[in-house]
């Protein structure tokens, strides 16, 4: 290797960390020293004289211990070389100018620091004459750090040479002790500041001191062409605090009282570094509160929901105060559009979409899994739905179900289970489908059965399950929306309603067909053969002939197959149609719980799902002695009357308060066994026409009676406007069943005159 005029070797002996060249280092030149004597001496006392630096690598320890200077300078030009990887940069041509006692890389053209006096050397020439390429390339940090590990380590790790030197206090300049730990963790934030400031300064010309400041322990630096120290970092501080007091909106910071800490940290208002110390003290403090908090953030979330309900419930009893003095003169019927959004109340979305956001990131810490669907709803924003170990989605803004029907939107138009507005579900499902079809979703070839969504084609999202965009539902036409139309014990006594009509009709000779009603999805039955389906409740529905018309065609249609009689008989006994669905999803049969059981399941001995009771013998087709049997058939459907009423008013009416008001009386249908004598069969018949006849003149008379309760109710003035409306209801509903119930029993009393007697 070349060494160039001018240089000679590293005394180090140390090589290029990048290219693992010798180092060389640019000889100084000469340097006058103008001594300046006293001032009554003469003017010619200056001596000129020449002098060559020497340079004491053996005052590398030294340095390590104390200069502070070279330790801020390397963790503040990222010149660790313990901790990161060096990377040689491409220089220009011929590189920056090799500056005077630094070590310098032939090679990689850039300077190497082999000790702390060669950085302090190098600031010092970019700093008296600013030359540009230099400066840029020093605070880029393209510089390499050649010292020992063991020295690097103890200039970067200040921590450690504190936990070394624990032997002695660390005083403030007030006089106060401060813990070291205190003292460790202010560092870092002075460290921060000392570092953007004292590099703005040396671009400035600003010389660093080897001096630190007495406050904030910083090195010192001195301006060009001045001989005044200043600091650049305790400046900084008192504006931070100034900044920090004057948007708290107190004069001076006071640390909370505690005798533990007090005892070892003392606080001294007019210093600044004890003041900031005192803030992280506190910050601290609270985080380490925060975070040991025994309250869940399951309830917090739950604190925020009950807030923002009563916020919206005072906005709308802020209206229902000024709608109050009319509410005396309203009339005992009032409009049913004022009925239906009587409960209506305004909802912040802006609100809810905030509050919305934070409940979705805490539920992701909670353990809740994002969905690949988004809420549907209008103001939700396309929110990701969200569940959690199996359970629904649901929509962490509106907080339904992710349908846009449900939630907020239910409470915004006030629609509760009560009445459901099918011609708005329609509207809004159009939208839906829209945008659902613009979101990835496809359409099925299915439409939903629900017999008010108009054949609403069914949509998928991957493999998901179908829903409908009208009802919210599966399609089947009894969830969804229509869940809201009935309560349990309407729906449980309507079963019971059909399963007791269908096992009388049968012992009549009718026959049990293996379909369900379009419109209430309970078997139907027909009077022969060839004869038009019947639904129990909603009577003769073109729309099940249009639908089951094609399999009656055939020469052995299906519905008369072994299973529908099976489960003919069956009613006879005592059993029960199922109460989620009567037909089974595996087989299409027809699913029955036995009597006494609630156990339900197919009866078909070919289904892989068959009911074990199903199973056994045959006991027979004879007919026991049924109680409470109550023939009732609903052969039309009053829509006016439907429209005002809902599932609140229709759940208090059920088949025990029917028997119970003397809507028919008890009947007894059939006998322990029959016999082959025609006198016999021939009183059995003549009972159940008496019987008939008796049940239609108790229909008819607690029919007048109702409607004369009826004109009561709208003429008394005792009940409030909601109380009025419900009673008119009820009793509105009642009619309507007396009506249908008296339709039918006239049917029956017809086909009971017209049967003829049997022949031996």
């Amino acid at each position: 290797m070349t060494i160039p005029d001018g240089f000679q070797l590293c005394p180090k002996g140390v090589s290029c960390p990048s290219c693992k060249s010798p180092l060389i280092k640019k000889m100084p030149t000469e340097v006058t020293v103008t001594e300046v004597k006293a001032a009554d001496c003469d003017a010619e006392g200056s001596n000129t004289f020449e002098i060559t630096p020497t340079f004491d690598y053996a005052a590398l320890q030294t340095s390590l211990e104390s200069a502070r200077c070279a330790n801020l300078l390397l963790q503040a030009m990222s010149f660790d070389a313990a901790t990161r990887e060096k990377e040689r940069l491409e220089a220009d041509e011929g590189g920056p100018a090799p500056v005077s006692g630094v070590s310098y890389c032939p090679e990689c053209k850039v300077h190497v620091i082999t000790e702390p006096t060669e950085l302090a050397t190098l600031f010092d020439k970019v700093a008296t004459n600013g030359d540009e390429t230099t400066i840029e390339e020093t605070l880029r940090g393209r510089l390499y750090v050649c010292v020992s590990e063991d020295d690097v380590t103890s200039l970067a790790n200040r921590k450690e040479q504190v936990e070394l030197a624990c032997s002695y206090d660390i005083i403030t300049p007030t006089g106060s002790d401060l813990p070291v730990r205190a003292m460790d963790f202010d560092y870092e934030y002075r460290h921060g500041i000392a570092t953007k400031a004292m590099g703005r300064r040396i671009t400035k010309g600003y010389a660093l001191l080897e001096e630190l400041c007495a406050s904030c322990e910083m090195p010192l630096m001195q301006p060009p062409q001045s001989t005044e120290k200043e600091c650049v970092v305790c400046p900084k501080l008192e504006k931070m605090l100034t900044k920090f007091t004057s948007s708290e909106g107190l004069p001076k910071f006071k640390l909370e009282t505690n005798p533990t800490e007090d005892s070892l940290f003392q606080i001294d208002e007019d210093d600044p570094v004890s003041l900031i110390i005192a803030e992280a003290r506190r910050a601290i403090k609270a985080t380490s509160s925060t975070a040991n908090s025994d309250e869940p953030i399951s309830a917090r979330s739950k604190v925020e929901e009950a807030k923002q309900f009563l916020s919206s419930k005072r906005r709308a009893d802020t209206d229902d105060q000024s709608n109050a003095k009319s509410k005396d003169t309203q009339p005992l019927t009032p409009d049913p559009s004022q009925t239906e959004n009587a409960t209506a109340m305004p909802v912040d979305w802006d609100q809810l979409l905030a509050t919305g956001r934070s409940l979705l990131s805490e539920r992701l810490q909670q353990g809740w899994i994002l969905s690949n669907e988004n809420c549907s709803g209008r103001n939700c924003k396309n929110t990701p739905l969200m569940s959690k170990e199996g359970e629904p989605h649901v929509c962490t803004v509106c907080g339904g179900c992710g349908n846009g029907l449900d939630g907020a939107y239910a409470v915004e138009r006030g629609d509760g289970p009560t009445i459901v507005q099918w011609e708005d579900l329609v509207t809004n499902g159009r939208a839906i489908l829209a945008e659902r079809l613009k979101q990835g979703w496809v359409m099925s070839s299915e439409n939903c059965n629900g017999v008010n969504c108009r054949g609403t084609p069914l949509t998928q999202y991957e493999d998901g399950p179908l829903s409908c965009v009208v009802c919210g539902g599966s399609g089947s036409g009894f969830d969804g929306a229509y869940a809201f139309l009935k309560s349990d014990e309407v729906l449980e006594a309507e079963r019971a309603l059909v399963s007791l009509e269908i096992s009388y009709l049968m012992s009549l000779g009718w026959t049990l067909r293996d379909s369900l009603c379009e419109k209430c999805q309970m078997p139907l039955v027909a009077e022969h053969v060839d004869a038009e389906d019947v639904c129990i409740l909603c009577g003769k529905n073109p729309l099940n002939s249009f639908m089951n018309g094609p399999a009656m065609m055939g020469t052995s249609p299906q519905c008369f197959d072994d299973n529908a009689n099976e489960a003919g008989q069956r009613l006879m006994l005592g059993w029960r149609l199922g109460d989620a669905s009567p037909l089974c999803p595996t087989c299409g049969g027809i699913q029955m719980m036995p009597p006494n059981s609630t156990e339900c399941g197919c009866i078909n001995r070919a289904c892989p799902k068959v009911l074990p009771a199903a199973l056994a013998s045959n006991p027979g087709c004879h007919l026991p002695a049924y109680e409470n049997i109550v023939p009732q058939a609903h052969q039309a459907s009053n829509a006016e009357v439907l429209k005002n009423i809902g599932s609140k008013i229709s759940g208090k009416l059920s088949i025990s308060s029917l028997l119970k008001d003397g809507l028919v009386p008890l009947m007894v249908c059939g006998a322990p066994d029959y016999s082959d004598d025609q006198s016999a069969l021939s009183d059995d018949m003549s009972m159940v026409r008496s019987a008939t006849s008796n049940a239609l003149g108790a229909i008819l008379a607690r029919l007048d009676q109702a409607k004369y309760q009826l004109e009561l109710l709208r003429e008394n003035g005792q009940y409030t406007t909601e109380e009025a409306v419900m009673k008119q209801a009820e009793v509105a509903m009642l009619i309507e069943k007396l009506a249908n119930a008296a339709v039918a029993m006239k049917q029956m009393e017809e086909i009971d005159a017209r049967e003829p007697p049997l022949a031996m």
